[in-house]
């Protein structure tokens, strides 16, 4: 089972290969990509001629731009040889490229930066998006809101305390369920910082920490 499972992984391979030299011959779009000795024709192919046949010079394999033309490259190229990504195809070129590039990028940054966004862009986006959350998190309170934190902050830890007590697996709480229109979205929020700051504070050590947190 294991043995017929590898070699069909191997044939996957091939087929991407394959994609990608044919697209690379018949079209022109990716002949920037290729290296000095050429892609071999058809009749040349082997098991082993991995997207390696899709390469750009060394000088430049570190710059963003280059990172970019070669994952769009390969796409376009295993694309126009299948009408669609094969399956596991996506996961033999993360394999590929973390291995030519030296990193760890995932098939999701992959793939934004084959939709026309560089690494540069993706990181701004990454860090842009947690500095918000956390901007969220670190606003000011109204003298209304304070009151109401200082408020739910010590029911909460009322509650956890009551629970604490409790052995554990005999706590059954049943959440509320209601209507959007119904909440609070600022007692919501204000929940939500208290619930972050007891963690911080917390951390489970244990666990049956971790079973008392699973249990609130």
């Amino acid at each position: 089972m294991g043995i017929r499972k590898y070699v069909g992984s191997e044939k996957q391979k091939e087929k991407i290969i394959k994609a990608a030299n044919r697209a690379s011959e018949e079209d022109g779009v990716i002949r920037e990509c290729k290296n000095d000795q050429g892609i071999p024709q058809p009749s040349s192919y082997t098991p082993s001629t991995i997207i390696n046949n899709i390469s750009i010079p060394p000088s430049e394999a570190n710059t963003n731009t280059k990172r970019q033309e070669f994952i769009r490259c390969v796409l376009f190229a295993v694309q126009t040889r299948f009408d669609r990504m094969p399956r596991n195809g996506w996961k033999e070129i993360q394999s590929y490229y973390n291995e030519k590039f030296s990193c760890t990028e995932t098939i999701d940054v992959l793939k934004r930066m084959a939709h026309n966004k560089t690494e540069e862009e993706i990181r701004q986006e990454e860090n842009g998006e947690r500095r918000r959350i956390a901007t969220c998190l670190a606003e000011p309170c109204s003298l209304t809101d304070a009151t109401r934190f200082i408020s739910l902050r010590e029911k909460y830890l009322s509650n956890i305390k009551k629970i604490s007590e409790e052995e554990i697996g005999k706590v059954v709480v049943r959440t509320r369920k209601l209507p959007n229109e119904l909440v609070d979205t600022t007692v919501l929020d204000l929940i939500n910082r208290i619930v972050g700051e007891y963690a911080d504070s917390h951390v489970p050590m244990t666990i049956t920490d971790v079973a008392r947190i699973i249990q609130t």
